[in-house]
């Protein structure tokens, strides 16, 4: 099985089948990651046990991007956000995401998680070295149409699903 989606880089092909997805463009809108405090999070839980070995998520530079973008999966808290416990890794270099249009950017993680079926997870999103002339913005939707997670954003050391709006979910593919 197969999917294509179409961006300033080119074409990024998805094959094999994804552990869990959400790409439902309706209302997008994005969120800018500008700063090294601010964090951006994405829960998501899947249907049957899995090993993933990358994620993609759709994002856009602001002016010209430095240093590195960090994707972790991590376990949920009590809470309902992420609880800290680093499960994988990925990293990409910020100058690679372009400001001219969004796209899906791959995420490979160093050591493939094992995640266990109908358990909430968490894609947790950073950078290092941005600022507000030099950006990252990850793109969602506003409808809430992702029915097995939720957004939030960490800022001023608390997680709040209110600042990125009640309804929003980001895009991502993980396992894909």
């Amino acid at each position: 099985v197969g999917a294509f989606f179409f961006g300033g880089c080119g074409v990024v092909s998805v094959t094999g089948t994804c552990v869990a997805s959400f790409t439902t463009e309706t209302t997008a809108a994005e969120v800018t990651l500008d700063n090294s405090s601010t964090e951006i999070g994405q829960s998501f839980s899947i249907t049957a046990n899995a090993v993933p070995t990358r994620a993609q998520i759709k994002l856009k530079g602001v002016g010209s991007t430095t240093g590195t973008l960090i994707l972790k999966i991590e376990g949920n808290s009590a809470g309902n956000t992420p609880d800290d416990v680093t499960l994988a890794t990925a990293t990409l270099d910020a100058t690679t995401v372009v400001s001219t249009t969004a796209a899906y950017y791959t995420f490979t993680f160093a050591t493939a998680p094992g995640l266990a079926a109908n358990t909430t997870y968490w894609l947790r999103f950073k950078g290092s070295s941005l600022s507000s002339t030099n950006a990252v913005q990850w793109f969602g939707n506003n409808d809430g149409a992702y029915a097995r997670g939720s957004a939030s954003i960490y800022s001023s050391s608390t997680w709040s699903s209110g600042v990125v709006g009640a309804n929003r979910d980001f895009f991502f593919l993980l396992g894909c």
